[in-house]
């Protein structure tokens, strides 16, 4: 090849055209698709704050999220009696019925469960959603009944509505059938192997 030819697009540079466009639509999709679960209270003050579940397709209600111990919702395996949600503060999302202010929030206050985990609060006048925090929600009788957990909270706009007080209920449901072999269960251990001991010789070959 002389040096004024230009060479054509290697099999690699093909790979990553292809694969580039295609992650950052999955990425795209994840959050266009997500779940916003608003809370409750009057739909005109739902853009303010919303949860944001991961792992979960649909919303029981407009308060409440439920998941079955070990679905993908369940964020710490398969077979310990506990759904882990990931939950996700969301701020000023407009809704069909709710228009996000333009100057953002005042404030956001977590409450009860919140607050004593740290649910990270993004900042209050952008419209992303924050660090996902882990909510562990036991089951009951031994795994055989459902657990529930509230999350609550109040926000706080420099616009009409002026306030938005919201509560989510979480609820993990009991499995219906057995862990499949593979699941991972958090917890679960295994005996320690015990150190050998180097045989010793009897008191006749020490001599």
């Amino acid at each position: 090849m002389t040096s004024g030819e230009r060479r054509g697009p290697t099999p690699g540079h093909l790979l990553a055209a292809v694969l580039v466009p295609a992650l950052l639509l999955a990425l795209i999709v994840r959050r266009g698709a997500a779940v916003l679960v608003p809370g409750g209270g009057s739909p005109r003050s739902d853009c303010l704050a919303q949860l944001d579940i991961d792992g979960v397709t649909t919303a029981s209600s407009r308060s409440a999220v439920q998941c079955t111990e070990g679905d993908p919702c369940d964020h710490d395996g398969c077979g310990n009696n506990s759904c882990r949600f990931q939950v996700a503060l969301c701020l000023n999302r407009s809704t069909s019925s709710c228009t996000a202010p333009a100057g953002g929030l005042k404030k956001v206050v977590p409450k009860g469960l919140l607050k004593r985990l740290g649910i990270a609060v993004p900042d209050l006048k952008s419209s992303v959603c924050g660090a996902f925090l882990g909510v562990d929600v036991a089951l009951k009788k031994n795994g055989k009944k459902k657990g529930k957990k509230t999350l609550a909270l109040v926000a706080i706009s420099t616009a009409q509505p002026k306030k938005d007080s919201d509560a989510v209920t979480l609820t993990c449901l009991p499995r219906q059938f057995v862990c499949p072999p593979t699941a991972i269960r958090p917890g679960r251990r295994f005996p320690s192997a015990r150190p050998v001991r180097p045989a010793t010789r009897s008191a006749s070959a020490r001599r």
